[in-house]
């Protein structure tokens, strides 16, 4: 299969033109947006299973939470490119993914397999618009040979189809399709080229305003740690006792840095001794009896 690339801020991603889909209940997932999912369904699992090494996958919410097999006809056309960050398997037979949000995709073409869904991206007139960032107008869509059929024919079909662009760079694209011949004229065209330029800009100012409240909440994260280690640090220096003071650092140090176990080591160098005397640890009073 061939890869599609795509950038994101300083980043460069390689994606198999055809990728895994994993349909989503009640749950939508952004770009820049990093979120375990608990994952149970057959051909959930299966889809997770078939995930190559670049390890992206399709995520794309159920248009009906309480279809527990959906099929393509169940699920919405845009969903979001992830990388998949971690796989835990669970006794229960469920698996616990961690999934980051990469970039939104808009489905072409669904082909479902024995156990999961497969989506191709970039393929017939969606795709072509997308990768060559140019309208198309077809006074009757059947005469095209990238297009793509899904269900019965109903006769001629006219179909506009515009990329939402901006500074250059597609985040998807608006078809509009009509029964009959010429449907849609240059003027129609124009009016849907310049509202696709403003649903283009839109998206982007979710998306870095996103970008931004990630940023923000990281900044207050490392805000909040600040205050606290100058919090224990007034404390220190109204401590005189060096062992009150190094229990009082271990007690801090969890609210900043989050640990399973800790210990403080002194070094005495005329006795040429390493000796524990703080240990937050099951084996702590062991820890601080033993000299090394």
């Amino acid at each position: 299969m061939t890869p599609l690339t795509f950038h994101r801020d300083s980043e460069t991603f390689e994606v198999d033109e055809r990728l895994p889909v994993l349909p989503l209940r009640d749950l939508v997932v952004f770009p820049h947006v990093v979120i375990p999912l608990l994952v149970g369904r057959a051909a959930s699992l299966a889809a997770v299973d078939a995930v190559s090494e670049s390890r992206f996958i399709l995520l794309v919410a159920q248009r009906t939470p309480e279809v527990q097999d959906p099929a393509s006809a169940d699920l919405y056309r845009v969903g979001v490119i992830a990388r998949i960050l971690q796989v835990v398997r669970q006794s229960s037979g469920a698996t616990k993914v961690l999934v980051e949000g990469i970039a939104r995709a808009r489905v072409t073409r669904y082909a479902p397999s024995a156990e999961m869904l497969r989506v191709r991206i970039g393929e017939g007139l969606t795709g072509w618009v997308a990768a060559h960032n140019e309208p198309v107008r077809l006074g009757d869509a059947a005469a095209y040979k990238r297009r793509l059929t899904v269900g019965p024919d109903a006769g001629p079909e006219s179909i506009l189809l515009v990329p939402m662009a901006a500074d250059e760079h597609t985040v998807g694209v608006i078809v509009l399709s009509k029964i009959g011949r010429d449907r849609f004229t240059a003027d129609h065209e124009t009016t849907l080229t310049i509202f696709a330029g403003h649903a283009a800009q839109a998206l982007l100012s979710v998306e870095r305003h996103e970008l931004l409240v990630r940023q923000q909440g990281e900044l207050e994260q490392r805000l909040a740690s600040q205050r606290r280690l100058l919090a224990v640090n007034e404390q220190l220096v109204s401590t005189l006792d060096p062992t009150e003071v190094l229990g009082l650092i271990a007690d801090s140090l969890k609210a900043v840095v989050a640990y399973d176990t800790l210990g403080i080591y002194v070094i005495d160098r005329v006795r040429g001794a390493r000796r524990a005397v703080v240990a937050r640890d099951r084996f702590a009073e062991a820890i601080l009896t033993h000299e090394s």
